[in-house]
């Protein structure tokens, strides 16, 4: 019996190196150097970190031949030494003592020199500058109001669709939220089936990418028993909530009983 090619065949994602699952899909995208790379969805921020587009983008972008690494790290060491060379002729020049007579200048284009050197000037001005206190967010301190606080983070996130998708082919997950060991604005969240999980922490004080995919599996044995007390349940769209919750959501408010008359019953 012959076997179906497109059954034999596995997609990996270039990032992870995990070999897709049914249901998940890989995007290809390009990097700087216009190679072709397949991204799975857990995936997808690290390479749009990295400076990667999406290959739908820019279908017509030509393929460059990558530079080496080497040469354009000589060339910004080349480019700093410059600076650098530059910004010591002015301080040494600022430091020289009044009677002394100046240096006659024997570099060509010294009027360039010193149009060129003013940027690296004024950045050496601001790096002196004191910095700007850190703004951070406020975290509470209950540890459930940090549970719900994280679970709008991640149902705010794009990672609820890869979840989703996981979920309409493998079925409902099992998962559950507690907070980290490392830190205490962290929360870690599991999500598991028999076959696969999850993990994702979620930094509270971190008000640009706060949620982060940490860890990934295939074996429940693997994972501690204090994220396996499962105490969070999954919507079609992927998105989290505690056990029980959607039920108290549509759950009839009581009506006061009235007379025949139409009043109510005191």
């Amino acid at each position: 019996m012959s076997r179906l090619p497109q059954i034999e065949e596995h997609t990996a994602c270039d990032v992870c190196h995990r070999t897709m699952l049914k249901g998940e899909w890989a995007e290809p995208y390009l990097t700087p150097s216009r190679e072709r790379r397949l991204v799975c969805q857990l995936c997808a921020p690290h390479a749009q970190r990295e400076g990667w587009i999406r290959e739908s983008a820019a279908p017509n972008a030509p393929a460059q031949p990558q530079r080496q690494p080497e040469r354009r790290g000589f060339r910004r060491f080349a480019a700093r030494r410059r600076e650098a060379a530059s910004t010591f002729r002015e301080a040494a020049a600022e430091r020289e003592p009044e009677n002394q007579p100046p240096r006659e200048d024997t570099t060509e284009g010294n009027g360039h020199d010193e149009a060129s050197a003013a940027p690296v000037l004024a950045r050496l001005r601001k790096r002196a500058e004191p910095r700007k206190p850190r703004q951070i967010h406020a975290v509470p301190t209950n540890a459930q109001l940090k549970i719900g606080r994280a679970l709008d983070l991640f149902n705010a996130s794009e990672h609820p669709r890869t979840i989703g998708g996981l979920a309409r082919t493998l079925g409902a997950p099992s998962a559950s939220a507690v907070p980290a060991k490392a830190s205490a604005a962290e929360i870690a969240l599991t999500i598991a089936w028999e076959l696969s999980w999850y993990q994702f922490t979620v930094d509270l004080s971190d008000p640009h990418e706060p949620v982060q995919l940490r860890a990934q599996g295939q074996e429940l044995a693997e994972l501690d028993e204090g994220v396996r007390a499962w105490n969070l349940e999954t919507d079609e769209e992927g998105c989290l909530a505690p056990i029980g919750s959607s039920e108290q959501d549509t759950k009839p408010e009581p009506v006061a009983a009235t007379q025949s008359g139409g009043e109510a019953l005191d």
